[in-house]
């Protein structure tokens, strides 16, 4: 009986460090694994967490528009609200919207992230969350 227990401790031990070495980690409710962890300091007091999660990008059906991006951020914010945006087409940095930004009026919040800033834009005018100065990061 003891054999047996301690071989079945062993192949515990033995899954848990194969799952550690190929570096999984907790997942999306997609499957998806998370590429970075951003803690933002922003004006006022405010921070915000940021989980981020690579996606696929979607090749689109309108001849001539570039691929919807895949991935998506789990935001945290120091209001105590939490939501998770899809990542949508950007210029310049990471938007991520709570909407679709072809129709006018369906986003009514975006969360920007560009290098080691970021910033929240509520109902397409509230700039809530500004100066926002990366603090921590993981992954």
């Amino acid at each position: 009986m003891k054999r047996i227990l301690f071989v079945a401790v062993f192949l515990l031990l033995l899954a848990a460090m194969y799952w550690l070495w190929t570096g999984n980690t907790v997942s999306s409710g997609d499957g998806t694994a998370p590429i970075a962890n951003v803690t933002y300091q922003c004006q006022e007091k405010k921070s915000i967490k940021a989980v981020f999660y690579k996606g696929k990008s979607e090749t689109q059906v309108t001849a001539g528009s570039p691929p919807k991006p895949g991935g998506h951020v789990d935001l945290t914010l120091s209001d105590g609200r939490t939501m998770s945006l899809q990542q949508t087409i950007s210029a310049d940095g990471a938007r991520y919207s709570d909407g679709d930004p072809s129709i006018q009026g369906d986003e009514k919040f975006v969360f920007w992230s560009k290098g080691e800033e970021a910033l929240v834009l509520e109902n397409n005018t509230d700039q809530t969350y500004v100066g926002c100065v990366e603090i921590t990061t993981g992954f």
